[in-house]
């Protein structure tokens, strides 16, 4: 159970980083986009921002909703 727990960890990193690559996007649209629950993103953001150098939260427009409000989004030197 442990491993299959990693694995799904691992996947949401991989998934969740390569959508905030594109755009910045608000939880509930990575969510969607992801077909994952809002607890498994904000999950994965903590790994990434413990990998990342880079601030990955803003307060922006989304890029698919259009709110503004608390976006997360990396930038790729």
């Amino acid at each position: 159970m442990v491993q299959g727990t990693l694995d799904q960890a691992a996947r949401d990193f991989e998934l969740v980083s390569a959508l905030i690559v594109s755009r910045a996007y608000c939880v509930a649209c990575i969510a969607r986009k992801a077909e994952i629950p809002r607890e498994r993103v904000v999950e994965a953001f903590r790994s990434i921002e413990t990998e990342w150098a880079e601030p990955v939260v803003d307060t922006a427009r989304c890029a698919l909703c259009q709110a503004t409000t608390t976006v997360y989004s990396l930038a790729v030197p």
